[in-house]
């Protein structure tokens, strides 16, 4: 009887330790990922607000870079997102070095699609450069709120996806953006 005792005790003892943390499910990227990142916005509030009515992503970042005079013929004017992520840097200092590795990754020349998205570049530009923002971000830059504990987790163990990657129609594996590539470490939970 004393050995069933202590067997249980031990077992209930490791299961518990094992629970202590919340486990991190890699899926839909979690809503609050960009006020948890507490990053400079790349489009404006009133560009955003423009294209809000659009009925797709690509549609809305598209407006966006239209209002923006950041496409010309359909192609993206990598000069002029630069010179805006430049001036954003210029801005948001303490965001410089996140900068400095988003616009070779993302502009320096044409992006694969990023998702389930095809012949929308900007929509490609402006996913690839918030995964960009999340893989670099410092830990001290990202929110320390308790509601972006999961979101840090999430951000530190998941490839950031866009939401149509989820779609039911869309099979498992089959997305452009969904796959983990090497990254620097993760943000600190």
């Amino acid at each position: 009887m004393y050995k069933i005792t202590v067997f249980l005790l031990i077992s209930v003892a490791v299961c518990h330790g094992q629970t202590a943390g919340k486990p991190v499910y890699c899926g839909e990227t979690p809503n609050n990922m960009l006020a948890c990142l507490q990053s400079p916005h790349v489009l404006s509030t009133d560009v955003t607000s423009k294209c809000k009515g659009q009925t797709s992503e690509c549609a809305r970042v598209t407006c966006a870079f239209n209002e923006n005079k950041w496409l010309n013929a359909g192609k993206v004017d990598r000069a002029k997102v630069t010179a805006h992520l430049n001036q954003l840097a210029k801005d948001h200092p303490e965001w410089k070095p996140v900068i400095d590795v988003a616009v070779p990754t993302c502009l320096a020349q044409d992006l694969p699609a990023q998702g389930v998205i095809l012949n929308c570049p900007a929509y490609d530009v402006m996913h690839c450069i918030l995964i960009s923002f999340v893989q670099n971000t410092p830990a001290s830059q990202w929110s320390t709120s308790p509601d972006c504990v999961y979101t840090r987790q999430f951000a530190g163990a998941c490839a950031v996806c866009p939401s149509d990657c989820y779609a039911p129609a869309i099979p498992y594996g089959s997305c452009n953006a969904c796959y983990r590539v090497p990254r620097p470490a993760a943000p600190a939970a």
